[in-house]
């Protein structure tokens, strides 16, 4: 028995569950985003998130999305791996695949070439580990 009842109104009327039971979250908005990992000259292409916004300051692999690269700048090849990762706020759904820049795109800061002792010592989203595992594993 709860110790303030006899000050509760909801028990008093017998709407405890009513007035204590919680509401369902509504779902989150999915984002769909299309990760490339692209490896020439044994150096990985990544670039550094802004330093405002989500995930602000950290490295990612290149994203394919207006502003940011093209797709008419990568070839895509395999699939490496789907990842889902959940803020507070919205939802990712990121497919990872192994691609090639084409030769004609000029890339500047933030984008940047690294080796893999680089980049396994850059700091990377939650989301990206299970990649830069993979890559690990079979680079």
């Amino acid at each position: 028995k709860c110790p303030l009842s006899s000050y509760c109104l909801a028990y008093d009327r017998d709407k405890v569950r009513e007035v204590t039971s919680r509401k369902k979250a509504k779902p989150l908005p999915l984002e769909e985003i299309q990760a490339v990992v692209i490896l020439c000259q044994e150096k990985y292409l990544i670039r550094k998130r802004p330093r405002r916004g989500l995930l602000g300051g950290l490295w990612e692999f290149p994203t394919i999305k207006p502003g940011i690269l093209e797709r008419d700048q990568v070839v895509i090849g395999k699939e490496l791996v789907v990842l889902d990762h959940q803020f507070s706020h919205l939802r990712w759904k990121v497919s990872v695949y192994r691609g090639e820049l084409l030769a004609e795109t000029q890339l500047q800061a933030p984008w940047r070439w690294v080796t893999w002792e680089e980049l396994s010592a850059l700091p990377f989203p939650a989301v990206y580990h299970p990649v830069i595992k993979q890559l690990q594993q079979s680079p």
